[in-house]
């Protein structure tokens, strides 16, 4: 899994590289993962919650993303940063219930409250790059 991981990263990387128009904002996704990464790997966690804090961090951000590509398109989206964050929350909600009637899984609460926290970092990276992007796009 950590060499998918990887590969994801590198995949990201090489693209922003192609696409010059998106260059900045690539880099600025690139440190900010870095940043994150570091600090989830300094957490006291276990192996398991850092990968739900990447995984529903990521889906909250490919669904906020999503809305927000509606929006600007003229679809009516009210609130894409709620809907982002209690969309990839209740799919990590549902996979704990999933967990709760399969042999040798673990129902754990702890693990939705990270997978909703996850959820809400996911949108606020998203979040702060653009912002990042319209201030360095001004300089």
């Amino acid at each position: 899994m950590f060499y998918l991981f990887l590969l994801l990263i590198f995949a990201f990387i090489v693209s922003g590289l192609k696409h010059s128009d998106k260059r900045l904002e690539y880099w600025i996704y690139a440190g900010v993962i870095a940043v994150y990464g570091m600090a989830i790997l300094r957490m006291d966690i276990k192996t398991s919650e850092r990968s739900h804090m990447f995984e529903y961090g990521l889906l909250s951000l490919l669904i906020y993303e999503a809305l927000t590509e509606r929006k600007s398109n003229g679809v009516y989206v009210k609130t894409p940063v709620l809907i982002s964050i209690l969309g990839a929350g209740t799919v990590g909600l549902l996979d704990e219930c999933i967990q709760y009637i399969i042999p040798y899984r673990v129902f754990d609460i702890v693990d939705i409250a990270f997978n909703y926290v996850a959820s809400v970092i996911g949108v606020f990276i998203s979040i702060t790059v653009s912002k990042m992007k319209r201030m360095l796009m001004i300089w």
